[in-house]
C-alpha cells in the first residue's frame, strides 16, 4: 500500500505540473497572437492541442502553408523509408530506417528552433532566446518571457475554458486508471518460484467482462507453451482448460456464437494435447480437481504415481464410498446414484446449472470431501465421483455432453485401484483395462 500511495502523490505531482505547463504555454501563446495582431479565431486556437500549430508558426512569421507543403513531403519520406527499409532486407533496412528516421528529427528540431529564433526576433529579442524554449521544463520561461516581457494581454475565455478541460479531463481519467491498476496490483502474488500472479478473478472484478476477456486470452496464450508430458505443467494445463470452458460460459453473450466456437476449438486443441500427454505415460496429477473438470481423456487413463501429496496423512482404508455397492455390468459398467447427500460435517459448495456447472462437499479446512458433480453446458452431468479428504475414492464416472458414458475408473486414496472402462459415443464400450496402486496390471 505505502508504493501505491507513494505512486499516487508521484502522479498528482506530475499531472498538476502537466496541467500548469499546458495552460501556460497556451496563454503564452495566445498572447503573442493579440501582440502580432492575428485573427480572433487564432487566439481561440492557441489554447487546443495540435490545431495551435497554426498560430504558434503564424506568430513567427513563417507561412502556414509551407509547413502544410512539408508536414505532407515528411509523412511522405517516412512512407518511402517504410518501403525501402522492407526491399532491402533485415540488415540494410535497419541501416536505412535508422538513418533516414535520424536526419528527418533533425530536419524537424531545425524547423522547430526556425520558428522560435524567428518569434523572438519579431518580438524584438535577440533570437537565441527563442531557442531557449526548446530546453525541456526551462523552456516554459523561455517562452513566456518572450510572450510577456512586455506586457500582459487579457484571456480569451472561452479559449481558457476549453484548455483548461482538455488538459484536466485526461487527468481525471488516469487517475481512475490508476486506481484500476492499483486495485489489481493489490491482488497479485508471489508464488514459491519467484513468479508474480495475479488472483483469479482480479481483472474481472476491476474490469468486468473486458477483464474477464483479458484473463481468458492471457490464459490461452501462456497455455499455449506448456508441455502436458510434465506433470507439473500438465496439471496447470488442466487448470487452464477447466476455468477457461467456464470463462467461455460466462461470456457467452460479449463472445457472440463465433467467438464461442473460435475459443472452444483452441480448448478441444488443448484438451487434445493434454489427452496425448497423458497417453504417453504422463505420471497422474496431485490435483484431483483439475482431473475431474477435464473435458478430454477419461480419468486417469493410463497415468501411474503417487496420492496426493497434501493428503498423505489420509487413513489407509478409508470408509466405503457411496458407489462401492452398486451393481456391476460387463458391457454398462457401474451404476450412478444420481443424487448424494453431503456428509454433517461438510458444506456444499458450487451450483447446478442453470446457475453453475460444479458441485461439491467440502471439509472446513478446504478439502473436497463427499460427492462432485460436474455438468455439460447442456444440463447434462460430465463427471462425478466421490472424495476422502482432498483425495478420489470409489468409482468416478465421465460422460460424454450427448448423455452416454464415457469412462469410469475405480480410485483408492488418491489412486486407481480396480478397473478402467471407456466408451465410444454410441456406447459400446471400446477399452477395459486393471489397475493396481495406479498402475496398469493388465490390459
Amino acid at each position: 500500500m505505502e508504493f501505491m500511495e507513494y505512486l499516487a502523490g508521484a502522479f498528482l505531482f506530475v499531472a498538476i505540473f502537466s496541467v500548469i505547463l499546458q495552460l501556460g504555454m497556451s496563454y503564452a501563446l495566445q498572447t503573442l497572437a493579440n501582440k502580432n495582431d492575428l485573427p480572433e479565431f487564432a487566439r481561440f486556437l492557441a489554447w487546443v492541442p495540435l490545431v495551435n500549430l497554426y498560430p504558434a508558426i503564424a506568430v513567427s512569421g513563417l507561412s502556414f502553408k509551407k509547413f502544410l507543403l512539408g508536414l505532407v513531403g515528411f509523412i511522405v519520406g517516412l512512407i518511402a523509408l517504410g518501403m525501402v527499409g522492407g526491399l532491402a532486407g533485415e540488415g540494410v533496412g535497419a541501416i536505412v530506417g535508422a538513418g533516414g528516421g535520424f536526419l528527418m528529427a533533425l530536419g524537424a528540431l531545425y524547423y522547430v528552433g526556425l520558428v522560435m529564433w524567428k518569434t523572438a526576433e519579431r518580438r524584438g529579442l535577440p533570437g537565441f532566446i527563442g531557442l531557449l524554449a526548446l530546453i525541456p521544463f526551462f523552456g516554459l520561461f523561455a517562452y513566456a518571457y518572450v510572450a510577456f516581457h512586455d506586457g500582459f494581454e487579457p484571456l480569451n475565455k472561452a479559449g481558457f475554458a476549453l484548455g483548461f478541460l482538455l488538459a484536466v479531463g485526461p487527468m481525471v481519467g488516469q487517475y481512475q486508471m490508476m486506481q484500476t491498476v492499483g486495485d489489481t496490483l493489490a491482488q497479485i502474488e508471489v508464488n514459491e518460484e519467484g513468479v508474480m500472479e495475479i488472483q483469479p478473478g482480479a481483472l474481472q472484478d476491476a474490469m468486468g467482462d473486458a477483464g474477464s476477456m483479458m484473463e481468458l486470452v492471457a490464459n490461452l496464450s501462456a497455455a499455449q507453451g506448456l508441455d502436458p508430458s510434465v506433470p507439473e505443467q500438465a496439471e496447470q494445463l488442466g487448470s487452464v482448460i477447466v476455468e477457461s470452458r467456464r470463462a467461455v460460459a460466462q461470456l457467452e453473450s460479449t463472445l457472440g456464437p463465433d467467438g464461442v466456437a473460435e475459443m472452444n476449438a483452441q480448448l478441444d486443441a488443448l484438451e487434445m494435447q493434454l489427452q496425448q500427454g497423458f497417453a504417453g505415460g504422463a505420471p497422474q496429477l496431485g490435483n484431483p480437481a483439475m482431473q475431474a473438470g477435464l473435458e478430454g481423456s477419461p480419468p486417469a487413463m493410463g497415468m501411474t504415481g503417487q496420492p496426493n501429496e497434501e493428503v498423505v496423512w489420509a487413513i489407509d482404508s478409508p470408509a466405503a464410498p457411496a458407489t462401492a455397492g452398486a451393481a456391476y455390468d460387463p458391457a454398462n459398467g457401474f451404476d450412478v446414484p444420481s443424487d448424494v447427500a453431503c456428509p454433517g460435517d461438510t458444506q456444499l459448495r458450487g451450483s447446478a446449472p442453470p446457475e453453475g456447472f460444479a458441485q461439491w462437499c467440502e471439509l472446513s479446512g478446504g478439502l473436497k470431501h463427499g460427492w462432485y458433480t460436474e455438468w455439460h453446458q447442456t444440463g447434462l452431468r460430465k463427471v462425478s465421483g466421490e472424495y476422502r479428504d482432498g483425495m478420489r475414492i470409489g468409482v468416478w464416472t465421465r460422460w460424454f455432453s450427448n448423455g452416454t458414458k464415457r469412462a469410469q475408473a475405480e480410485f483408492r486414496d488418491g489412486m486407481q485401484e480396480g478397473r478402467l472402462l471407456a466408451w465410444d459415443r454410441a456406447g459400446t464400450k471400446v477399452r477395459e483395462l486393471s489397475f493396481s496402486q495406479g498402475e496398469p496390471a493388465s490390459r
